[in-house]
């Protein structure tokens, strides 16, 4: 342990942080492949829109209110009632009104919003679910590694990740949860731009150029957030595992690894807090969406 002096510690903590964010370039490189994949799908159901209900490129908003046919409503309410029976826990976003055989084609587009952003956020979840699991376990494996422990002198407790990975750290919300409140935002703007643009009445170019570039935009900008916040709570928790499994009850906040310090951490930076009262958002990494502040251990 001599050799865990802080400037042999920052230097490792770099190492940790660099591996953290090549994996998780890959996880978003992945992820917004799927999103662009998606927004050509949406970009087509728009298409088909103006090419059934609308007049020389532009559709008239009393034409998106009509009630769905009988045959339309049918093929509708089947293909809704398969997908929730497969995703009850997502029932409450179904976009259904008060009477069933009152669903209009409005409705039919916000139901297909609502299904591909549902897709979407289940592969959103089972990919960060992954990456931030394994990140802890790398992480921790290799701090024992560089302390110079054997293999199995602590193992990761699997039970123990899987709790740290979903608790709830800020504002009683886990990742799951910010994925899903993400979702339900993104279906809102995505139905809303597109109802104001036929109210407005922009043609199938101007409309669904913006459509995509919501969809792309919101999309991108949630999932780095998220990533990146998430990321630097495993990675700190990780890292502070081993020091307060063997005793060490002190540690130093340090905002120097974030170059885009932020005034609360900057606030923080050099204060020294005990282990047990460590505690994420308050005086433990990170304390807001796109930090990457840590810590240093007070040997």
């Amino acid at each position: 342990m001599s050799k865990i002096n802080p400037k042999y510690w920052r230097k490792r903590q770099k190492a940790y942080f660099k591996n953290l964010e090549k994996n998780e370039e890959k996880l978003l490189k992945k992820m917004i492949k799927e999103y662009e994949k998606e927004a050509a799908k949406l970009d087509k159901e728009i298409a088909s829109y103006y090419a059934k209900y609308g007049t020389d490129n532009v559709i008239e908003y009393r034409d998106l209110l009509v009630e769905l046919d009988p045959k339309e409503r049918k093929i509708l309410l089947q293909d809704m009632e398969q997908f929730f029976d497969v995703h009850p826990e997502f029932e409450h976003l179904k976009p259904i009104r008060e009477s069933i055989y009152k669903l209009d084609r409005l409705d039919s587009l916000r139901y297909s919003i609502t299904k591909q952003q549902i897709e979407l956020g289940v592969k959103e979840e089972e990919v960060i679910l992954k990456h931030l699991s394994k990140s802890y376990t790398s992480t921790y494996n290799a701090m024992l590694k560089d302390m110079g422990f054997g293999d199995n002198f602590l193992s990761v407790n699997d039970a123990l990740v899987k709790d740290l990975v979903n608790r709830a750290w800020l504002n009683n919300k886990n990742f799951s949860d910010r994925i899903w409140g993400n979702k339900e935002k993104l279906i809102d703007y995505l139905t809303t731009d597109f109802k104001n643009g036929i109210i407005r009445g922009d043609d199938y170019n101007k409309l669904s150029k913006m459509l995509e570039e919501r969809f792309l935009k919101q999309s991108k900008n949630n999932i780095k957030r998220l990533v990146y916040t998430e990321g630097t709570f495993i990675q700190n928790q990780a890292m502070a595992k081993p020091f307060e499994d063997m005793g060490y009850d002190t540690y130093i906040y340090d905002a120097i690894l974030d170059e885009r310090t932020s005034e609360v951490c900057e606030g923080l930076n050099g204060q020294e807090f005990l282990f047990k009262d460590k505690e994420p958002g308050v005086n433990f990494p990170p304390m807001h969406p796109w930090c990457r502040s840590s810590f240093i251990v007070k040997l």
